[in-house]
């Protein structure tokens, strides 16, 4: 069994390699016909139960290319392995959690340590307002981190509107890598099948060895606002089912996932009386589906500001924090 990191005794119990949950599936009586269980041991970024658990309830599920009957019937099988286990306090096995600085003390102090593993963060923000530049110090923390028992973290940026400067990062990366097992693996998306695409290469990234820590999505709408244009509900249905994939997917391979959001600024009554200047895009599908929501605004010069939106566990609160002549963190 390939690991990333150490299991907890509960994900031992419900992780396995496709052809053997494809045995076990027998084992317990379930007769899955043997062209399914050919298909699904063609694909290459679906290696184990894990990513078959983040799939099921996603867009992505489509890419089994099974007939409807057959999903159904492998999701009923899924949830015969992976049972929901009622458990006391004594017997649950929290993993301690991996924090990477933003590089910025003030942030890190909102975010009550940095961006933690096993968590979705959303950065929203107008342009220039520092969404791309914590990204960027959130990789090189990550890169600066090592573990004797376990290989180099690496990291994957989903780029879909071209923002990333290789220039800029591609030094300082190298000289914050602590071996060769540090792997920076990049993807420029356009259209939303190519966003898809991007996340099943994620998937089989997730399932190596190279111990993925840190996804990085700027900006995730772009390909949705392009594919779904004025169709708003159904933007909102595909929005909600990716970033619950992505909180599975953050959750069952422990790394953390940042998405950044553009922002608009045509508000209504409503929302005028707020006194908010700017509103993350999305709507709802995003409000309701994402784990920690900030937004990020200029005030004068290098200075920026960092609101706590919405969080399932981050209290309310704001900080300050600066940027450098070339758009670097200054650390305060």
């Amino acid at each position: 069994m390939t690991q990333a990191h150490k299991l907890s005794n509960q994900e031992e119990n419900n992780y396995l390699p496709i052809k053997d949950f494809l045995l076990w599936a027998e084992q317990h009586g379930y007769k899955i016909p043997e062209e399914v269980q050919d298909h699904l041991l063609s694909f290459s970024w679906l290696k184990d139960t894990r990513a078959l658990k983040c799939l099921f309830g996603s867009q992505l599920v489509k890419f089994l290319d099974l007939k409807e009957e057959h999903l159904g019937f492998l999701g009923e099988i899924y949830l015969q392995f992976s049972p929901v286990v009622m458990k006391s306090l004594e017997e649950l096995e929290p993993e301690p959690p991996t924090f990477f600085s933003t590089g910025t003390k003030n942030v890190d102090l909102l975010l009550q340590g940095g961006i933690e593993t096993g968590h979705l963060f959303e950065f929203a923000g107008p342009a220039a307002s520092g969404k791309t530049q914590l990204c960027y110090a959130s990789v090189l923390s990550c890169f600066s981190q090592i573990n004797d028992s376990l290989p180099g973290n690496s990291v994957l940026w989903i780029d879909t509107e071209h923002s990333l400067l290789p220039k800029k990062i591609s030094n300082v990366v190298k000289n914050q890598q602590q071996n060769a097992k540090h792997l920076f693996k990049y993807a420029k998306v356009h259209t939303f099948l190519e966003l898809l695409q991007a996340f099943l290469k994620m998937l089989e990234f997730c399932q190596s060895e190279c111990n993925l820590r840190l996804i990085i999505i700027d900006s995730l709408i772009a390909p949705f606002n392009r594919h779904y244009q004025k169709d708003y509900p159904a933007r909102a249905q595909a929005l909600r089912e990716i970033l619950g994939f992505l909180k599975n997917v953050s959750r069952e391979f422990n790394c953390a996932v940042i998405i950044t959001n553009q922002v608009r600024g045509d508000l209504t009554d409503a929302e005028k009386e707020t006194k908010q200047k700017y509103f993350p895009l999305g709507g709802f599908a995003f409000a309701h589906t994402t784990e920690n929501r900030f937004l990020i605004v200029s005030l004068d010069g290098q200075r920026k500001k960092i609101k706590v939106l919405d969080s399932s566990y981050l209290p309310a609160g704001e900080t300050i924090f600066h940027l450098g002549k070339e758009g670097l963190l200054l650390k305060r």
